[in-house]
């Protein structure tokens, strides 16, 4: 997957799962005693993060392996290990101190290797399971199969197609409830 794709698809998981936590466990009334529930990491995301997120591994990864030829373009941010650490931080984080940025971070990065399919490269993705050495592979040709597969593949171009519609989606529900203001400065749609 490319850009749209990864940000698009992930927006909008952690956008339905959001959605259907807060119609499992509504907000709480105002004056409610009980309103430790507001701003919970599974109701109200950071989008903003979760965004951010769905590139991390990438943004890491690919220029570490494009520049110095080291790995395959998938070590050490699309590893299991660093999704598991991310979002355990974000967790602490989250109820030690209420602060979700970090948790939409590692869900927005654990989408991201979720979609690369990184299962089916268990040597990068489960490491240090199966050693500590990363597979090795070549940067040549990197963009003719970008371009490739985002021309002939589908499943490139449809996650791209479904990516790009997410996001206009979105940024459409966040200006008709005028909340750009609210996304702007805490990452919230609701």
């Amino acid at each position: 997957m490319l850009v749209l794709g990864h940000v698009g698809v992930s927006l909008g998981a952690v956008w339905a799962f959001s959605s259907a936590a807060r119609l499992i466990a509504p907000d709480p009334k105002e004056g409610d005693t009980d309103a430790s529930s507001r701003g919970h990491p599974l109701r109200s995301p950071d989008f903003r993060m979760v965004v951010v997120g769905s590139m991390l591994p990438d943004i890491i990864d690919k220029p570490v392996w494009l520049l110095w030829a080291l790995g395959d373009g998938r070590f050490p941010f699309h590893t299991l290990a660093f999704q598991a650490l991310l979002i355990a931080v974000g967790l602490v984080l989250w109820w030690r101190y209420r602060w979700i940025a970090i948790w939409g971070l590692g869900m927005g990065s654990l989408l991201h290797t979720l979609e690369d399919e990184m299962w089916g490269n268990p040597d990068s993705y489960l490491w240090p399971v199966y050693g500590w050495a990363f597979p090795e592979e070549s940067t040549t040709g990197f963009v003719p199969l970008l371009v490739r597969g985002l021309l002939h593949a589908p499943r490139v171009y449809v996650p791209e197609v479904a990516g790009a519609i997410i996001i206009i989606v979105f940024a459409a529900i966040v200006v008709r409830r005028r909340r750009v203001g609210s996304f702007i400065r805490y990452g919230t749609m609701w």
